[in-house]
């Protein structure tokens, strides 16, 4: 009796949260960037104060993605495309052999990357 070949296992939502978590953090570090760009060309009375708060979200955030990004590769998981559309992104991604797609609307994005704002800022904003 031959054995059959051992598949590998089908791709879990624990691997689709990880993709969707990279795709918020890249969003969250343009975000960041922008925001921070737009600090230094404004007449401000504390610059620094809101130039170094941000510098210091973007960097737990960039610390993050780092993280993700070393979760994604023990998992088996490469990100090929990133599409932004009106509706959102969506993100193509081989898992562990699998070719698999997750849709990420704009309001998911909007809501996941507030949360990790405010946990990463250390501030309670959500209740606002």
């Amino acid at each position: 009796m031959m054995k059959s070949p051992l598949l590998p296992p089908v791709p879990t939502e624990e691997d689709d949260l990880l993709v969707r978590s990279y795709v918020v953090h890249g969003i969250m570090l343009k975000m960041l960037r922008r925001d921070i760009d737009t600090l230094h060309t404004l007449s401000l009375k504390m610059p620094t104060l809101y130039i170094r708060s941000l510098g210091l979200i973007e960097k737990e955030t960039s610390r993050n993605l780092w993280s993700v990004r070393q979760r994604l590769r023990v998992h088996g998981i490469r990100i090929s495309e990133e599409t932004r559309k009106s509706g959102g992104i969506e993100a193509v991604f081989m898992c562990r052999g699998y070719h698999r797609t997750l849709w990420l609307s704009w309001e998911l994005i909007q809501k996941e990357a507030m949360n990790r704002l405010h946990r990463y800022s250390g501030s309670n904003l959500a209740a606002y």
